[in-house]
């Protein structure tokens, strides 16, 4: 008697664990796959062919690194760095790293924004999260992490 209610409470316990363990495993792939915002990777042309319809969207964009921006405050862009390569895209970043004219990758959402000043215009920009040497970018696919 004492060893089916042991081998009962047992089977409970495994049933139970197994359950914590799909369910973990299933919120895992949630947050890996099904919530991780996609990132596209695009040329300059074509964020500033239709800005609009990149507003809010996670892309990839391949550049010369230039910046950080100098003008006058009154008349000062949302972001402090420029991206140029068939055109050229304002970039948000604030690092201690100096690529500066430098061919990189950026990582980042496109943003709409105002440029301040008498003639204040709507102004699009890559609200950078990750910038990286393309060289690294060729080479180290998996090592983004670890770059400001």
């Amino acid at each position: 008697m004492y060893l089916v209610r042991s081998m009962r409470k047992k089977a409970v316990v495994l049933v139970i664990v197994c359950t914590a363990l799909a369910i973990s495993a299933v919120a895992a792939f949630f947050g890996l796959v099904v919530f991780t915002p996609a990132q596209q990777r695009v040329s300059i042309d074509q964020i500033l062919l239709n800005p609009a319809a990149w507003v809010n969207r996670r892309v990839e964009v391949e550049g010369n690194f230039s910046g950080p921006v100098v003008s006058i405050p009154e008349e000062a862009p949302p972001w402090n760095y420029e991206l140029i390569s068939n055109g050229a895209i304002g970039v948000a970043w604030n690092s201690s790293a100096n690529y500066e004219f430098g061919v990189v990758m950026v990582t980042g959402i496109v943003r709409e924004g105002t440029r301040a000043g008498p003639s204040a215009s709507v102004v699009y920009y890559i609200e950078a999260e990750r910038v990286v040497p393309v060289l690294l970018d060729t080479f180290c696919r998996f090592c983004h992490d670890s770059w400001p």
